[in-house]
């Protein structure tokens, strides 16, 4: 092995790069973070905290902090609505947190050196060593590590280099956040989605202190603002929504992989977790999923040995791969195989309101919804899981 600058140099401050960051400090390996914006840094993102993340938050990090939560602190379910007269409610409690905070505090809290503002620029993997270039307070920098960790977000560079065929034909996702000052006829505490394709991909709108968040999502090359008009006027007309002031605005882009059981696990020395890797839930959660490939991801790089921590990830991450590629699953949702909440939520609302409830989704997936329809690559999986009896295998 070629003398090292650091045992692990992990790209992106978000849950998966500190995960990862914590699990190898917590093992003694030297490490650092590499984020390409000062902390704390924003993050568009609803911030909540599921039973999954608090788990496992509660065993490495401790309760979470006061001043990370945002308010109301407690949600207590998603509500699915179709207008006024028809909704959905899944009881999947959890917290609120705003994530620039929360994520500097999972930082500071891994142990590891951070070097904020420094962007990676590349990355050469070699036998024995990973160097990361990056820049920093207006220097290139060239570091030497033992492993790198792409934690980087769902555009990750270091995905697409190591695999540019990743996202080739996976749905591209544009939203745009809106923060007002308002009201609405709405109850805080919850996390509403609005199943009509008039209104997007995933139209969404809760609550962060004392702001309304709406998020108005199309798929890429499709204008937004007619879309995002028709949901505020419905938002409106429906639940007498009133902005008196519209304090920020912001934007991000998304891809769904694992919609189509793709997945980007990296290469010998370079693993790749999180939203970077494709992993994220049907219902749009993935801090979850952030943590926990993360932290594996970190757990392997301590634990490789003689081998390379590429091999030991790739057998670690097995169950939650799986677990991801089911939350695609219509059929996996429906039965309580993934979630049992949502199961119990559908089968309440009595056979019509099921048959309403079904055909709603349905229309809103032909609109143009995250989740594949019933296409070439979708079949392709379904048959592949049939075979395999499992998602063990590249769509």
């Amino acid at each position: 092995m070629a003398e090292t600058d650091y045992d692990l140099v992990v790209v992106g401050g978000g849950p998966a790069g500190a995960a990862a960051a914590l699990a190898a400090v917590e093992r003694g390996l030297k490490t650092l973070i590499l984020e390409r914006k000062k902390m704390p840094r924003f993050k568009p993102c609803a911030g909540y905290i599921f039973q999954e993340a608090g788990a496992f938050l509660q065993r490495h990090y401790g309760p979470i902090p006061d001043e990370v939560r945002s308010h109301p602190h407690q949600i207590k379910a998603i509500r699915i609505l179709v207008g006024r007269g028809l909704r959905l409610e899944v009881p999947i409690g959890g917290e609120s947190v705003w994530r620039s905070r929360f994520d500097e505090w999972l930082c500071r809290e891994s142990g590891a050196e951070i070097r904020d503002g420094a962007a990676f620029i590349d990355f050469a993997e070699w036998r024995d060593r990973v160097e990361v270039r990056y820049r920093w307070e207006e220097k290139e920098v060239t570091l030497k590590a033992s492993a790198l960790v792409a934690a980087d977000g769902g555009v990750s560079p270091v995905a697409r280099k190591v695999d540019p065929a990743f996202v080739r034909g996976v749905a591209h996702i544009a939203t745009k956040h809106e923060y007002h000052r308002g009201d609405i006829e709405l109850e805080p505490g919850y996390f509403y989605v609005f199943v009509d394709p008039l209104y997007g991909v995933y139209p969404a709108l809760y609550f962060k202190d004392d702001l309304l968040v709406t998020d108005t999502s199309v798929r890429k090359g499709k204008k937004i603002e007619p879309t995002r008009r028709a949901f505020h006027s419905m938002l409106a007309r429906e639940f007498g929504f009133r902005s008196r002031e519209v304090t920020m605005v912001s934007g991000c882009q998304s891809v769904f992989p694992a919609a189509l059981n793709r997945f980007c696990l990296g290469t010998e020395r370079v693993l790749v977790a999180g939203e970077a890797a494709g992993f994220m839930n049907a219902l749009g959660e993935g801090i979850s999923s952030a943590l926990s490939t993360g932290y594996l991801a970190g757990r392997a790089v301590a634990e490789c040995g003689k081998t390379y921590p590429g091999n030991v990830y790739r057998e670690l991450i097995k169950p939650e791969r799986e677990r991801t590629a089911k939350e695609w699953s219509l059929l996996d949702m429906i039965s309580g195989k993934v979630k049992p909440e949502f199961k119990r939520a559908l089968f309440q609302m009595g056979a019509l309101g099921l048959l309403r409830m079904t055909k709603a989704i349905l229309h809103w997936q032909r609109g143009g919804g995250v989740a594949p329809g019933l296409d070439r690559d979708s079949v392709e999986v379904l048959l592949r899981r049939l075979l395999h009896r499992g998602y063990d295998f590249r769509a």
